[in-house]
């Protein structure tokens, strides 16, 4: 139960952005379990993707840490468009092994 509530709260706080009165952002750390299930990755992942420098993260006393503004950030740029599909028509069905068809 607290888990759900826990990624309730951060999905909420994740769609508003979370500033208060004067309109600085809170800083709100996370931890590399909270926002693995944050992001629905395994915690695996997110170690390798914070040890790689794929997402922003800092390690503190030896434990990772995570800026969950920066985390807001790194998603909705991380975010791919679909992209249309462009369907090219063959010219020929080519054999398999037969290079001089593909290259040509």
């Amino acid at each position: 139960m607290l888990r759900e509530e826990f990624i309730r709260s951060l999905k909420e706080w994740f769609d508003r952005g979370q500033e208060d009165n004067k309109g600085e952002s809170d800083m709100q750390i996370a931890t590399l379990k909270e926002v693995s299930l944050f992001l629905k990755v395994k915690e695996s992942t997110l170690y390798s993707w914070a040890e790689t420098g794929r997402i922003p993260a800092s390690k503190l006393n030896g434990l990772w840490r995570f800026d969950m503004e920066e985390i807001r950030e790194w998603f909705r740029k991380s975010v791919k468009r679909p992209v249309k599909a462009i369907i090219v028509p063959l010219k020929k069905i080519v054999k398999r092994g037969d290079i001089d068809a593909i290259t040509s």
